[in-house]
C-alpha cells in the first residue's frame, strides 16, 4: 500500500496551498469545486466529466491544472513507513 501526499498551489495565488491525499483531493474536486466551478463557467467550459475525474488520477490532475492549480507529490507513504 502507497499513501501518495500532494501539495496542491491555486498559480493565481501561490499562498494558497493545501495538502491532501489523492483520495481526499478527488473527493473535494467532485464534492465541492467540480459543481461550484461548472456553475461559473470560469475561466472556460468543464473539459472532464466527474466520471473521468473518479477513475483516473491522470484526468483529475490535468483538470486542476485546467483551472490554474499545481499538483505536486510530495510525499510517499510505503508500509514499511507505518
Amino acid at each position: 500500500m502507497k499513501l501518495h501526499i500532494l501539495k496542491v498551489t491555486d498559480r493565481d495565488d501561490s499562498t494558497q496551498e493545501s495538502f491532501h491525499t489523492i483520495k481526499s483531493l478527488r473527493e473535494l474536486v467532485l464534492t465541492s469545486w467540480y459543481d461550484t466551478w461548472a456553475e461559473n463557467h470560469y475561466p472556460h467550459e468543464q473539459d472532464y466529466t466527474k466520471e473521468q475525474i473518479a477513475n483516473s488520477d491522470e484526468d483529475l490532475f490535468s483538470y486542476l491544472n485546467s483551472w490554474n492549480f499545481d499538483v505536486e507529490r510530495i510525499y510517499i507513504v510505503t508500509e514499511k513507513d507505518l
